[in-house]
């Protein structure tokens, strides 16, 4: 969709010079919803909060110019001189191309889709992405454990709270065997989902992991 965004830009940007504003006021009101929002962030220093989102509200906009985009760059492919039957099986082969990778994507990533970094962020996820941030992955990391450690009791710290809310997919008996233990060095296990930047491994025994894209999502070490 950023492609697309940055096409509708530039489709606009034309449109004003052409037009001289007169029938793009809408579209320069649009603009402005995002432009103004960011710039005051930057030219302020404003505080930024975990995924922007006290930008959130300027996503509207962006959708409205990356369609604005999309159907400017179908009527140029499709309808003007330029679409040719080459052109049109180019640009068809690269939709279906681009649609069957995400189906794809979606059915293997299976239930962390949400976990997805395009080819350009893939590189610099680990460092400087979070990762699991709604933890679901918790889930799978809590029975592994119970399974790993088949009696007694087990002592557990980890990253964020989403992990202690997984409990309950546990059996109870599961549930009372988990000991949550805050101080370092008291613990056996911890569980993280990397919700941070530049993270680094809470010890050399990983014992368990989930991969997205070759990108690690969720951990478990072992401490002790």
């Amino acid at each position: 969709m950023v492609d697309l965004f940055f096409a509708g830009i530039t489709f606009l940007a034309l449109a004003f010079i052409k037009e001289r504003l007169h029938s793009s006021i809408p579209w320069l009101i649009i603009t402005l919803w995002i432009v103004i929002p960011i710039a005051a962030v930057v030219l302020l220093h404003s505080n930024h909060y975990e995924d922007g989102r006290h930008l959130f509200f300027i996503m509207p906009a962006f959708l409205l110019i990356g369609t604005f985009g999309m159907q400017k760059l179908f009527l140029m492919f499709f309808t003007a001189g330029i679409g040719s039957r080459v052109t049109r099986f180019i640009s068809t082969g690269i939709f279906l191309i681009t649609a069957v990778y995400a189906t794809v994507f979606l059915f293997t990533a299976h239930p962390y889709q949400y976990a997805y970094f395009n080819a350009i962020g893939r590189k610099y996820a680990m460092d400087y992405f979070e990762k699991d941030y709604w933890g679901l992955s918790y889930r799978n990391a809590l029975e592994f454990l119970v399974k790993y450690v088949p009696e007694g009791n087990i002592n557990v710290n980890w990253k964020v709270d989403p992990c202690e809310w997984n409990l309950i997919w546990l059996s109870d008996h599961d549930q009372e065997r988990i000991h949550i233990v805050r101080e370092q060095g008291e613990f056996d296990y911890y569980i993280t989902n990397y919700r941070s930047e530049r993270p680094v491994d809470a010890s050399d025994k990983k014992i368990y992991e989930i991969k997205v894209q070759g990108i690690t999502i969720m951990a478990v070490y072992k401490m002790n």
